[in-house]
């Protein structure tokens, strides 16, 4: 591997312009989400034959994570969820709700959740609906940090969930994928299932802010 140019933006995050594979493929402006098992492994033998098999190796290793929110009002009664697959095949579920909160609250709370059933060090691919959600940890977190948070617009709102889940990111490697929402997803169909039904139970126990914690084996 031959990497020809390699840059540390202000910002902090890794950019590699030019990095080239034994197959020549360019993987270009390549940001830390994104490092890791697939990019090293396509770095490593490029897009030969044994790529797909390879990568479905390197899935078998990583921790598949699923999360949603969404309140009924805007603000008004939220609720999140979480799926999370281990290596060895065990499903975990969890869901929350708030009795007052706003949507984009319960998608960072769900992703939060989901990283929470990962223990650190793990790698894991999350995946979620939600575009606040990945450009915020993917493309904006970086300079809100460097500007004392605060953005174009003013102080960050959500800081202290986005601190948070900066926190459990560091703990862990972590590769985003956004999914449409609303689309026949499985995984991302049954979060949203599991947000419904938090916000149902808040209904029946307003006062209570509620969480479960379910494990099966798939």
């Amino acid at each position: 591997i031959s990497p020809t140019r390699k840059k540390h933006a202000p910002d902090g995050v890794f950019h590699d312009h030019g990095l080239r594979g034994p197959s020549g493929s360019l993987w270009s402006r390549v940001k830390r989400p994104t490092r890791g098992v697939f990019l090293w492994v396509r770095l490593v033998i490029g897009n030969g034959p044994g790529y797909n098999e390879v990568l479905k190796k390197a899935r078998m290793t990583m921790y598949q994570a699923y999360s949603d929110g969404g309140c009924k009002g805007n603000p008004g009664p939220g609720g999140w969820g979480c799926v999370v697959d281990d290596p060895t095949g065990v499903r975990r579920e969890n869901k929350g709700g708030d009795p007052l909160t706003t949507n984009n609250k319960m998608e960072l709370t769900g992703a939060i959740e989901a990283l929470r059933l990962i223990p650190p060090g793990a790698t894991v691919r999350l995946m979620t609906d939600s575009q606040y959600v990945i450009k915020g940890i993917t493309e904006w977190l970086p300079g809100w940090k460097r500007k004392g948070w605060r953005s174009t617009t003013g102080p960050v709102k959500n800081k202290e969930l986005w601190e948070t889940l900066d926190a459990e990111v560091q703990k862990r490697s972590v590769q985003w994928e956004w999914v449409r929402g609303h689309t026949g997803h499985p995984e991302n169909e049954r979060c949203d299932e599991l947000a419904n039904e938090a916000i149902a139970e808040l209904k029946r126990e307003p006062e209570v802010g509620l969480g479960t914690n379910a494990v099966f084996e798939l």
